[in-house]
């Protein structure tokens, strides 16, 4: 505050603040890494800084001041893409999706030579949400034109598309990232099966599940695939499969915090209530308290 060489030094605090914060959950690092960034916008009141503020209130989910911030942004910069798209990706998350689908269209239309696919990725969530899945799918092909090593866009077309009966469409989606990825997509056969299921096709799909598993099987995330597919595709006769796969997949140390969770979640939905909290209980010390209750 001093000295203008130093004018950013508001800033790195922020960030350290922030930082820490997202290690520890507690409230005095967040409204430490506010007060600094609110610090730093009184010297320099740009559309960088609102923007930095706003992903800060957005990442602590407190949206309403997220929206400000991102105004205040594009009210100084018209044709900042990241304001718009993350004033959007707030309204989609508070479900106000005519608003939200109206900020990422304008970041689309700002993007421009850089071509991110942010936009087009949260766009593809509104029309989704509002169960429009043609233009959702069609978002994901204009991303992928865009930035053709994008996994999440194959797959999010993939299953689009087979929503919509187009199982072919789907597939094809599917073999393009499976060609131009390769073993990056290690979900390919789960997601072969989920589209052959879809379709009606029971029987294929749990011969891909199972050639998915067959091909790497000494792999926890493997374990951790074909639970999701029996627990989430398979209903009440899933569940034992989903509960195997689970503890195969789910062995202390084997895989990272968020896996706990999940799978303690769907082992408790099996009724297996002790195996359940045995399992969750990893989670809670890899989250460090964060999202544990």
């Amino acid at each position: 505050e001093l000295d203008d060489a130093y004018r950013d030094a508001n800033e790195y605090a922020a960030d350290y603040y922030w930082e820490k914060y997202k290690d520890t959950y507690r409230e005095s690092d967040l409204e430490k890494a506010l007060f600094y960034m609110t610090r730093q916008l009184a010297l320099d009141k740009s559309c960088y800084y609102y923007v930095e503020r706003g992903r800060i209130y957005m990442q602590a989910s407190r949206f309403a001041e997220a929206i400000e911030d991102f105004r205040e942004a594009i009210a100084l910069r018209p044709d900042d893409w990241a304001a718009y798209n993350n004033a959007g990706c707030c309204y989609k998350i508070a479900r106000r999706l005519e608003e939200a689908e109206e900020m990422l269209k304008k970041a689309v239309a700002c993007v421009g030579e850089g071509k991110y696919v942010l936009p087009y990725g949260n766009l593809a969530d509104c029309y989704e949400i509002r169960g429009n899945y043609a233009m959702a799918a069609e978002c994901c092909r204009r991303a992928l034109e865009w930035q053709p090593d994008i996994l999440s866009s194959y797959r999010s077309a993939a299953r689009l598309l087979a929503w919509q009966g187009d199982c072919a469409g789907a597939v094809s989606f599917c073999r393009k990232a499976k060609k131009k990825l390769g073993d990056t997509y290690r979900q390919y056969w789960f997601d072969l099966g989920k589209i052959r299921f879809f379709c009606g096709n029971t029987l294929s799909a749990l011969g891909c599940v199972i050639r998915g598993i067959a091909g790497r099987r000494k792999r926890p995330e493997t374990w951790a695939d074909a639970g999701e597919f029996f627990m989430e595709y398979m209903g009440r006769t899933g569940r034992p499969s989903a509960c195997l796969c689970g503890e195969r997949s789910a062995g202390p140390g084997k895989l990272p915090g968020r896996r706990w969770p999940s799978f303690g979640r769907r082992v408790c939905d099996a009724r297996r209530i002790t195996w359940a909290i045995r399992h969750l209980a990893p989670g809670g010390r890899a989250f460090s308290g964060g999202f544990t209750s």
